[in-house]
């Protein structure tokens, strides 16, 4: 992360657990032992509305860079594909929109 984006968070990075990793699918493997959930955000066809995937428990959100987004092998290894619905006009959010969004479903579940 850089220093920029650590400024305009506001601190907000300092409340949510990052990793920057080698090997993302490596990663998967590592996390899925211990029982957590890999969801990819990714904006095509097969992927569930972000809305009905349950992200209560203990979770990992992968985001695609912008252009390149989610790989194949990754979206393989993932438990759960979601998307979030784009109108005709627009087909898809920049990134940080896109965390922004998810991040509040998944405190706005947890909090129900």
């Amino acid at each position: 992360m850089t220093s920029a984006v650590a400024q305009v968070s506001q601190g907000g990075f300092a409340k949510l657990p990052l990793y920057s990793v080698t090997n993302i699918n490596q990663a998967i493997t590592h996390f899925k032992k211990d029982d957590f959930w890999i969801t990819s955000f990714e904006n095509n066809i097969d992927a569930k509305d972000w809305y009905k995937i349950d992200l209560k428990g203990r979770s990992i959100l992968i985001f695609g860079g912008e252009g390149n987004g989610v790989s194949k092998q990754v979206l393989k290894n993932s438990d759960f594909t979601a998307t979030i619905p784009m109108s005709n006009q627009m087909n898809s959010l920049n990134v940080s929109s896109a965390v922004s969004a998810i991040v509040f479903e998944r405190l706005r579940q947890v909090s129900t």
